[in-house]
């Protein structure tokens, strides 16, 4: 009897040692080359860079959207609720939980659940492993791997350690990782102000984010229950608690697309970052204070929009944009219609097709079913040219007072830029028609002759060396030899006209193009060029006298900045998007440089020209701004520029302690029409927003 029992308890023994013996080989085995762990002791995960403005929160820029929360800032309950669904012995187990694994298997085996939607048994530590270090392979080698990895975690880092790297590293769906971001997004709160359920449903999202948020009425309710309901069964929340929790309703907030608002500024910041700091700082997190005011911002768009779109009105209309070739039936018309899935959906239009062409008016049909008559007067006066449509033409329809009106997206490009006088920030910023369509930047990008608009430094130069407003130079015919073989040069006025002698002040106001590159010869080349690069304009001037017309290349951005120096009494500007970049931890860290440290002009010669450029608009090129001054009881200086065969056309005025920037002209440089200078299409942008600046600031 004795024999038999020490022989099964041999056998016994034997058993266990074979079954020690293979999961020591098994650790060694697939532990051998698994990655090494030892970092994850100072690992600090990708974090996004969070654009503000004094309001709060504007845009992110990421490579995954996360705000990383130390665990004990997070709420307890959050902590708990995760806890209490993905694995309630975190605390008591070495990485693995035994009993949950073969708890899972025994159920997999009996339901026959291996091959479809098995139960799973992986801890906190398992998830962390495999996140971080195992990778997301489905197979039974990757769960050794994984548990293998999660026991050297364990003895690697503390709990509190390995659970914040959880709660932070976590995908819940919605681009969100983190706790932290996901309760932005779900939210709209930060984690103190989460409520019990709203934690719970959190907690409920990393089995399966897009399964449980996209429908939680009939999918994510359930589980979020469930967890209240374990919660109170565990002691964690009361029992009242968890049944008030459940009945309270949950609105989660609708997902939110990212707005186009200071587009094109934005990019502009990231370029910035890039040049200040590496990607792997910025992985870091960083909090950008930009200098951008929204309220200009959205002004700011919206004028440069309206006169693209007046400017586009003065010209032919392009045709309509599809055509729809059986209109036999109403529902071939719709069909038709929804077939077309345009990238981008002007603000306020609507797609529709003709369905009748009388000689008095159009008939059209919406892609809403709506029908829309026009008459043909109406269809005359809104382009140039008329418009003449046929059956089956899809056109915009744009939304107004009277119901609808014809519409298309302008081809011509634009820019307008706002800049405080005093600081060099950047309070607004428009590249072009809309970033949607078009995220070529034509205020920082667009290099462009500045046409008329670069004469004002010729009067700087004049100022500087001795003239004065009063000063006269000769409008009387010129011509220059531009040397052996290459003819003469012979600038003319913009009516063909000439006017003889001509005070400074005059000339500047009606933009007369003879006298100022007489003056330029006067003065020389040298020193206009010099002035031209301490201003920051260009940074290199072709010593030739169409220089004084305009004919090098700048920015909407540095020719603006010139103006700001003007207006400031003759200070350098550092121009900025960005006021200040802090470090998640709120540490700043970048400051750019301050403005009105370095003096360009002297004060007097600042001063005079800001009352030149006034003259410009009291009865200059720019005087069709003159009744809007006299209603705002503030003065405006500015100055119209306008480039050969009307490539582009300029505007940059002084509003206040504003300087606005505004050029019109196509990405490729082609003629923008007859006669379309700057006062006609480009001031009207300016005169927009400032009208709207005005009622802003009554």
């Amino acid at each position: 009897m004795l024999y038999k029992v020490l022989k099964l308890l041999t056998g016994f023994f034997l058993i266990i040692l074979s079954g020690i013996s293979f999961a020591f080989y098994l650790l060694f085995y697939y532990g051998r080359d698994l990655p090494d762990y030892s970092y994850l002791k100072t690992y600090h995960p990708v974090v996004l860079t969070q654009f503000v403005n004094e309001t709060g929160p504007w845009r992110d820029s990421y490579e995954q959207r996360r705000i990383y929360s130390a665990l004990d800032k997070m709420p307890p309950l959050l902590v708990q609720a995760f806890l209490t669904a993905e694995d309630k012995n975190f605390y008591y187990h070495f990485g693995v939980d035994i009993l949950g694994t073969f708890k899972a298997a025994f159920l997999n085996t009996i339901y026959n659940r291996w091959k479809s939607n098995p139960l799973g048994a992986s801890t906190i530590t398992q998830q962390v492993s495999k996140n971080f270090l195992v990778g997301n392979e489905r197979s039974f080698i990757r769960k050794i791997k994984e548990a293998i990895m999660a026991i050297r975690l364990e003895h690697a880092l503390s709990k509190d350690k390995i659970l914040e790297l959880y709660l932070n590293e976590i995908f819940l769906g919605r681009n969100s990782y983190g706790v932290a971001v996901a309760a932005m997004t779900y939210f709209n709160k930060d984690l103190k102000g989460l409520t019990i359920e709203e934690m719970a449903f959190l907690a409920s999202l990393p089995k399966a984010p897009s399964f449980y948020s996209k429908d939680f009425e009939q999918k994510g309710k359930k589980r979020r229950n469930w967890i209240l309901k374990k919660m109170a069964k565990l002691g964690i929340i009361s029992t009242k608690e968890a049944k008030k929790a459940c009945k309270n309703p949950l609105i989660l907030k609708q997902a939110e697309k990212v707005t186009n608002l200071g587009s094109y500024a934005f990019e502009d910041m990231k370029r910035q970052l890039d040049t200040l700091f590496s990607k792997k700082r910025q992985n870091q997190g960083l909090i950008v204070e930009t200098t951008l005011d929204f309220t200009l911002q959205h002004l700011s768009e919206d004028a440069l929009k309206k006169g693209l779109e007046l400017y586009d009105k003065r010209h032919e209309y392009q045709g309509p944009i599809h055509h729809v070739e059986d209109i036999s039936t109403t529902e071939k018309l719709l069909e038709g219609l929804n077939t077309l899935l345009p990238s981008y959906t002007p603000k306020s239009c609507v797609l529709a097709v003709v369905t009748k062409v009388t000689k008095t008016e159009t008939l059209f049909l919406t892609a809403g079913a709506t029908q829309a008559t026009l008459s043909q007067s109406q269809l005359d006066k809104t382009y140039a040219k008329g418009i003449n449509l046929s059956p089956g033409d899809v056109v915009w329809l744009k939304k107004n007072e009277e119901g609808f009106e014809i519409f298309q997206v302008p081809k011509v490009g634009g820019a307008i830029v706002v800049l405080n006088k005093n600081t060099g920030h950047v309070l607004a910023l428009s590249g072009g028609y809309d970033f949607a369509l078009n995220q070529y930047n034509g205020a920082t990008q667009a290099l462009r002759q500045p046409g008329s608009a670069y004469k004002t430094l010729i009067y700087v130069s004049a100022l500087e060396n001795g003239y004065t407003p009063e000063s006269v130079v000769s409008d009387d015919p010129l011509t220059f030899s531009l040397g052996r073989g290459l003819g003469t040069y012979s600038p003319r006025n913009f009516d063909r006209k000439f006017y003889g002698p001509t005070q400074l002040y005059i000339g500047l106001a009606k933009s007369r193009n003879v006298m100022t590159v007489r003056l330029a010869h006067a003065l020389g080349m040298a020193k206009i060029a010099e002035l031209t690069k301490r201003l920051g304009v260009m940074e290199k001037v072709p010593a030739q006298l169409s220089i004084a017309l305009g004919a090098g290349s700048t920015t909407l951005l540095k020719l603006s900045l010139a103006y700001g120096c003007f207006a400031n009494g003759g200070y350098a500007l550092n121009p900025t998007f960005i006021k200040s970049i802090k470090s998640v931890e709120g540490e700043v860290i970048w400051m750019p440089p301050a403005s009105l440290t370095k003096r360009l002009l002297d004060e007097n010669v600042a001063d005079t020209i800001m009352d030149m450029l006034e003259g410009v608009v009291e009865f200059g090129t720019a005087r069709r701004l003159l009744p809007l001054q006299e209603s705002l009881g503030v003065k405006i200086a500015a100055k119209t520029g306008t480039t050969n065969d009307y490539k582009d056309a300029w505007f940059i005025g002084i509003y206040k302690d504003y300087v606005i920037g505004v050029r019109v002209g196509h990405d490729t440089p082609e003629s923008l029409g007859e006669k379309e200078t700057g006062g006609r299409a480009a001031l009207p942008v300016a005169q927009l927003l400032i009208e709207s600046m005005g009622v802003l600031f009554s």
